[in-house]
This record gives structure tokens, sequence and C-alpha cells, in this order.
């Protein structure tokens, strides 16, 4: 779980020990709602999320499907900006 930088909400991960289902991620706002699933693209056969933090300003959700990778998200509209495997 990670407190987002303006202090809107929190972006959550929450981790399966199933390996067929692979966790989720999301964002929920202050007022309890769901802001929204962050959507991996169908390349990614089953990721695996399993951290999320910032680096900088930007916040990253960090995935695992065949090697790391992290994923940085537009926390205002879930937007993928981009996916870069994570060293």
């Amino acid at each position: 779980m990670c407190l987002l930088s303006d202090m809107s909400g929190i972006a959550v991960v929450e981790f399966d020990s199933d390996e067929r289902k692979g966790g989720k991620a999301y964002i929920i706002n202050s007022d309890g709602t769901k802001r929204f699933d962050i959507q991996i693209p169908a390349e990614y056969s089953a990721p695996h999320f399993y951290d999320v933090y910032y680096i900088g300003d930007d916040l990253y959700f960090f995935f695992y499907d065949k090697e790391d990778f992290r994923v940085r998200v537009d926390v205002n509209t879930g937007e993928v900006i981009n996916i870069n495997i994570s060293r």
C-alpha cells in the first residue's frame, strides 16, 4: 500500500498466492471508492503484482511475468504511461 502524494487516496497491491490469479492492483480514493484497477496490456500473460511505490514524482506498480517489470501509471486517469523491465 502507498499513500498518493496528493493525499487523495491510496495505491493498493493485493498479492494472491494462487499463481493463476496473479493478484490485483488498484487505486482507492480517500472516500473509500475505487478510482480504477491497473490494467496491464494482454501481451503480459499472467502479471503477478507485488509492490507499489514512488520513484521521484512517479508512481510505479511492480509485477512479475517471467521477469520483473515496473509500470508507471497516471494516478488521475489510470493510464499506463510505460512498462519497463525492473533491474
